[in-house]
């Protein structure tokens, strides 16, 4: 005769299986939790990295070959490509890629790539395959605009289920990347300047002078100095901005100049600038003239 099945312990084994099962999925919440968290710290880590390693150097060469490896190591992406502006011309050439593969020709010459006001305002774009250029062949894009230097561009965002699109914390890593990335470019253009600048007698200074940016002039300055050169002039026609610490390096080297009955011209100021200087007092030890060629004739 058969038994009949004891209610309590069917219950009791639907609870241990419902036990076992959330255990498991607690399990795999913590894991996937766990694995999120240590991305977020790789991610930072790279981020650092990118601060240390963009600004470590002032030749272009090598702060170009850092960029976009970063980038895309950063954001898991499958590959990207950056476009330098050209300080000649201003246009925008495919300077790097990785695993662009057939698209260079595609990446380098599309206008709608590089025309969304975001990249112009500085903010980061993302696009969908249905707001890509026909053929380009990815599912996700993001860009981010480094200054007046250019802009990266990063596709498909890689996980273990597949590609994906960036997220908002992928974007603002990326734009603090291309900001970076962007300054250093800079500081690179200036430091370029300053040295093609010494045969004709005057520096072209272009970007932002900050703390970076005004050690450079102050060692080129020191170098010039020790080789008997006192008269400078420094053309900031391209130069958009200088903060307070540029300021201050900016008056030692005025000062140093000035010691050794030398003198400290500038041309091509911009109003902003000029008020700047009158400000904080460079306009009583230097002068500013309207063109390089007056500059560069006074006596």
């Amino acid at each position: 005769m058969p038994t009949e099945a004891n209610p309590a312990k069917l219950d009791h084994r639907a609870d241990n299986a419902s036990v076992g099962d959330r255990t498991k999925q607690l399990a795999r919440e913590l894991r996937d939790a766990n694995f999120r968290f240590n991305q977020k710290l790789v991610e930072l880590a790279y981020l650092y990295e990118a601060g240390v390693q963009l600004s470590s150097s002032l030749e272009r060469e090598e702060v170009i070959s850092g960029i976009l490896p970063l980038a895309v190591a950063t954001l898991d992406a499958r590959g990207g490509f950056l476009l330098s502006r050209d300080e000649a011309t201003g246009r925008l050439n495919l300077e790097q890629e990785i695993n662009l593969g057939g698209r260079q020709q595609l990446a380098s010459k599309d206008q709608s790539l590089r025309r969304r006001r975001a990249l112009r305002d500085g903010g980061t774009v993302h696009l969908d395959r249905r707001q890509l250029p026909a053929g380009f062949g990815a599912e996700h894009l993001s860009a981010a605009a480094m200054g007046d230097a250019g802009i990266i561009f990063v596709f498909d965002k890689e996980t273990f289920d597949g590609v994906v699109a960036f997220g908002d914390l992928d974007g603002r890593i990326l734009e603090l990347m291309a900001q970076q990335a962007g300054t250093a470019l800079a500081n690179a253009s200036l430091h370029r300047h300053i040295v093609d600048g010494r045969e004709a007698g005057a520096a072209a200074v272009s970007g932002y002078i900050n703390n970076m940016g005004g050690e450079q002039i102050a060692e080129a300055v020191d170098e010039l100095l020790d080789e008997g050169v006192n008269r400078f002039v420094f053309d900031l026609e391209q130069c958009r901005i200088v903060n307070s610490i540029g300021i201050s390096i900016l008056i030692e080297v005025i000062e140093k100049v000035l010691e050794t009955e030398g003198r400290v011209l500038f041309c091509l100021v911009s109003p902003t600038i000029t008020k700047t200087f009158r400000i904080m007092g460079l306009l009583q030890r230097s002068d500013i003239c309207d063109t390089r060629a007056q500059a560069l004739a006074s006596g």
